[in-house]
């Protein structure tokens, strides 16, 4: 494998992890509507830079509501899923 750069978005609702927008290693940018009722949306990325490095794997928060005391019962309750589409 050379380059690759994929993610996904995972937007946090009251009902858990719903999936959003993803970008696979062929550059395929698959968009999906997002939630009325996301709280939180993070972002999970494997990145590769050459055939050489190690995939360097991140989840940063895309967007969030600013309701943490919801946010962080329901993290509990429903782990991020760190994994692409």
């Amino acid at each position: 494998m050379g380059h690759s750069d994929e993610w996904t978005d995972w937007h946090l609702t009251l009902n858990g992890w719903t999936i959003g927008n993803s970008h696979s290693e062929m550059g395929t940018l698959f968009e999906r509507e997002i939630p009325t009722d996301r709280l939180l949306t993070k972002r999970y990325r494997e990145l590769q830079t050459s055939p050489f490095s190690k995939v360097k794997v991140t989840s940063e928060i895309q967007w969030s509501s600013g309701l943490t005391d919801t946010m962080r019962r329901l993290e509990e309750k429903y782990p991020f899923p760190e994994t692409l589409a």
